[in-house]
């Protein structure tokens, strides 16, 4: 039996026994030589484990029967090769810089493919005259680009660059040589088929002290008991602001604030306007992209407009319906995010890409080093951020912080560039959507594995179910208080992991009635609203456990 087909087999029937209930993660060892003998393994791997030690102990010792047996015994001692210890050479993995440049490629064609459905530009001035250009028509038949299937028009018949379900798609149907699968056709227990160094529930205890310890008291969990609660948090805060530190204003977060003093907190630790001359040059750069929007049209405008009118659907947000509007299409003109967006990127255009007007309506109205970035380096669209269904949702919830434009948009462009924009970018960095998608999937498996295995059964992977939830920060699916929240924490610890660890939390939570489900519909049925749920509380449960199999 080839060796590596053995190696399939043994982990497929080491995962399935583990995770059922009759083991704890202290039992592998034992139960290891049961799977072996119960399935007739035991022998194959043997003589699989000899021959390859004989081959290491050859190559590396001449050949000799002292060379081999030393080689023999190193090799059973020597431990595989070392996870990605760092962000930076998960993403030297050849498997994910294909990934990126086949989903840039992608998304270029499918910007063509607007541009000539719409029979736009991707730039004009107003000017220019082509603000009244003919709209799309239902019936029109747009060109096919390669590699950029159509997709359904959403009201007002704009197209969406991309729908965040397509980066799903391409990281489930990622290929490369080290994936098992290639010989046995098994994929491993998680949809992202590489493996990446991520935090486990113990490493999250610590990471997360604050959540972590049941007396700890936090802003949506103890106040309805403690009424006295809220007054200790706000003196807590108002003395925290009075220091002004990031650092300070972050662990004040941990525990959550209180809605009268979130907006001040949340600029002062993300430093959005640490003084008040910030908070004036803010002002004035905001006044100047709103200026951009009747000045320059994109040719994604209709798209967010569009969105907008989506993310109004939302009882909670359709009063808010001009501010969002501007502060998207804002978002999407701002070079700033170029220059400081952690996962930023953009696709340069060359000048078969872009009108000659292009060059000039980029960051022409952008004083200081970030406009002439933006004008020495083309970009589309201007911010780097290519906008996607959806988008406008992220800026809902703050709509509920500041009723300042100026002050929202802040927010909102400070999030995206620090937190929310590596949940839609194609890299295994920490922070990033492989990342996390990772994070999620050994979290999952390891506080519930007899639930991973149900659902595995069921067809109704865990990732699929909960991948909304991640990369629209819960936006849409926790009602507006409890995001809000759970996003004092993502700034307080400074880490999306924190969503993570909200998705398995609500998975534990429902768990009685995804165990009793039977079938992918009776699934999607126990998690279709989880808006009640008070998710706080839930994440207290789930990092006060002590791992399984630990002392």
């Amino acid at each position: 039996m080839e060796p590596d087909l053995v190696l399939g087999l043994l982990k497929r029937a080491a995962r399935e026994e583990a995770m059922k209930p009759a083991y704890r993660a202290s039992d592998v060892a034992v139960a290891i030589e049961h799977v072996l003998d119960g399935r007739g393994l035991g022998r194959e791997v043997r003589v699989a484990l000899d021959a390859d030690a004989a081959s290491r102990a050859g190559r590396g010792a001449g050949g000799s029967r002292a060379g081999r047996a030393a080689g023999a015994a190193g090799a059973r001692a020597r431990p595989g090769p070392p996870l990605p210890a760092d962000a930076a050479s998960a993403d030297q993995l050849d498997v994910v810089r294909r990934l990126q440049a086949e989903w840039a490629e992608h998304l270029l064609a499918r910007l063509r493919h607007i541009s000539c459905a719409l029979d736009r530009p991707f730039m004009w001035l107003s000017t220019d005259g082509l603000a009244g250009a003919r709209p799309p028509s239902p019936t029109d038949a747009p060109p096919t680009a390669p590699d950029a299937p159509p997709a359904a028009a959403p009201a007002g018949g704009a197209l969406h660059p991309y729908d965040p379900y397509e980066l799903l798609e391409r990281v489930c149907a990622l290929e490369h040589p080290n994936q098992s699968a290639r010989y046995t056709g098994v994929r491993s227990a998680g949809l992202v088929p590489l493996q990446l160094r991520t935090p486990q529930l113990h490493e999250l205890r610590a990471a997360l002290p604050e959540l972590s310890r049941a007396a700890e008291r936090h802003l949506g969990a103890d106040e309805q008991l403690r009424a006295w609660f809220v007054d200790e948090r706000q003196r807590a805060g108002e003395h925290a602001l009075r220091a002004g530190q990031p650092a300070e204003l972050r662990r004040y977060a941990r525990t959550g604030v209180p809605a009268n003093l979130r907006k001040a907190v949340w600029a002062r630790a993300l430093a959005v306007a640490p003084t008040p001359r910030d908070a004036a040059r803010n002002a004035a750069h905001y006044v100047r992209l709103v200026g951009e929007i009747d000045r320059v049209s994109l040719l994604t405008d209709a798209a967010v407009r569009a969105d907008v009118r989506l993310a109004l659907d939302d009882e909670a947000f359709f009063v808010f319906a001009e501010v969002l509007e501007e502060a998207t299409l804002a978002l999407t003109r701002d070079p700033w995010l170029c220059a400081h967006a952690t996962f930023g990127g953009g696709l340069p255009l060359r000048a078969s890409d872009a009108p000659p007007v292009a060059a000039a309506a980029v960051g022409a109205d952008v004083d200081g080093a970030d406009g002439a970035r933006a004008r020495k380096r083309v970009a589309f669209p201007p911010s780097g951020l290519v906008p996607f269904r959806g988008l406008a949702s992220l800026a809902c919830p703050l709509c509920y912080v500041s009723d300042v434009p100026a002050e929202l948009y802040a927010l909102s462009r400070a999030l995206w560039a620090r937190y929310w924009s590596g949940l839609h970018a194609l890299s295994a960095r920490r922070g990033c959507l492989l990342h996390v998608l990772k994070t999620f999937e050994v979290l999952v498996l390891e506080a519930e594995p007899a639930l991973s295995h149900h659902l595995a059964q069921l067809g109704a992977h865990p990732t699929l179910l909960a991948y909304n939830w991640l990369v629209f920060a819960f936006v849409g699916y926790l009602e507006v208080g409890q995001v809000l929240l759970l996003w004092d924490r993502v700034i307080g610890y400074d880490t999306v992991d924190v969503l993570a660890v909200a998705a398995v939390a609500i998975f534990r939570f429902r768990r009685d009635a995804l165990l009793a489900a039977a079938s992918e519909q009776e699934v999607a049925d126990a998690l279709d609203d989880v808006s009640n749920v008070l998710i706080v509380p839930l994440m207290q449960d789930l990092l006060a456990l002590r791992p399984t199999g630990r002392a």
